[in-house]
């Protein structure tokens, strides 16, 4: 065997053992989700957001949004269905979305082209309120992509957890703000 054969049957290993961890998405179709109880904007809003969450995520190499998504909820456990809705990616994110309350109820499911599998399908409830729906879906995409829940954030300190300017060695902290004492008038201006 050469020795360019070899480096390049090496580097195919290399290739095939990196693609095929758990995080690996490669490029995704994206399809508006069938919608229960909500309306046209509602459906556009959530893909747009989850398409745009979707082209930051490391895992994602590329996104294509498809015109047309499942036609029916039997859909989205058929794989002969799926695998039709895939435009040229190797894997498709579809589901269906509802309103309860003043949240709605996700139903996403990854599909793999090459192995023709679901992959995973996760359900969550997520605010609809823009803001905070904006916050969580990065964690909801991205537990449907790598099977891993939401990275940890830094836990939120205890209120009275800092101390109020003063620091242990007798100085101020770093990056204290020291207000003007109320006691001395001449300290306040307006």
């Amino acid at each position: 065997m050469s020795r360019s054969a070899r480096s390049l049957g090496r580097f195919t290993s290399w290739l095939a053992l990196c693609a095929c961890g758990p995080a690996f998405a490669g490029t995704v179709t994206i399809t508006p989700l069938l919608g229960v109880g909500t309306n046209e904007k509602q459906v556009a809003g959530l893909r747009q957001l989850m398409a745009s969450e979707l082209e930051f995520m490391p895992e994602v190499s590329g996104v294509t949004e498809a015109a047309a998504g499942p036609p029916n909820a039997a859909c989205l456990t058929s794989t002969s269905c799926l695998g039709g809705l895939v435009q040229g990616t190797d894997q498709l994110l579809t589901g269906a979305v509802a309103i309860t309350g003043s949240n709605f109820a996700l139903d996403l499911v990854l599909y793999d082209k090459a192995t023709n599998k679901v992959v995973r399908r996760k359900t969550a409830t997520v605010p609809a309120d823009a803001t905070q729906l904006a916050n969580s879906m990065t964690g909801v995409l991205r537990e449907v992509l790598t099977g891993e829940g939401p990275k940890d954030e830094a836990a939120t300190p205890a209120p009275g957890s800092f101390e109020d300017g003063d620091s242990e060695e007798g100085g101020f902290a770093p990056g204290a703000v020291m207000a003007p004492s109320a006691a001395d008038p001449e300290n306040l201006s307006f």
